[in-house]
């Protein structure tokens, strides 16, 4: 949520899914580590405050202590959007995804998505790692752009 008008750029989704989330009766969990943003979203999404929790702090532990506590809560779309790409930052940035997929993907629904964003740069972006390890860990490509939509194997199979 860098700013809360840039609709054709960065930093909206959060508005879009709390909406979505709150018309559906879902619940929607938003992770950054730095706290301005933190403040901006829960200012820009405040509307939807029943449905909408933000976290601030590094999406990795956030993830492994929602893994941790979890009970019989299943994530319909889990999007990995955290780490802004970078040529110089590339492997940070793609060890990130892939350290947050796998603290948690085992928690998404069994017909859940993964959605991966900023995937059309070099070295897939922010998808260079984590992607061939969900697709090696049963989990296929539906959809492919400037972001990467992945369901389980089964799902797509219909096995």
């Amino acid at each position: 949520m860098r700013n809360v008008s840039n609709w054709g750029g960065d930093g909206c989704s959060s508005i879009l899914f709390a909406d979505f989330v709150s018309q559906y009766d879902g619940k929607l969990i938003s992770i950054d580590i730095d706290e301005d943003i933190c403040r901006r979203c829960r200012n820009a999404t405040q509307r939807f405050e029943a449905d909408h929790v933000v976290i601030c702090g590094d999406s990795v532990t956030a993830l492994k202590q929602l893994a941790f506590f979890a009970t019989s809560k299943k994530i319909d779309l889990l999007y990995l959007d955290s780490y802004d790409w970078d040529k110089e930052h590339e492997v940070e940035c793609q060890t990130h995804a892939l350290k947050e997929a796998q603290a948690i993907q085992h928690l998404v629904a069994q017909d859940g998505f993964i959605l991966v964003d900023d995937v059309a740069l070099p070295g897939q972006g922010k998808g260079g790692m984590v992607i061939p390890w969900l697709t090696h860990n049963g989990w296929h490509e539906v959809m492919r752009k400037y972001q990467v939509l992945l369901a389980r194997e089964s799902r797509v199979t219909g096995e």
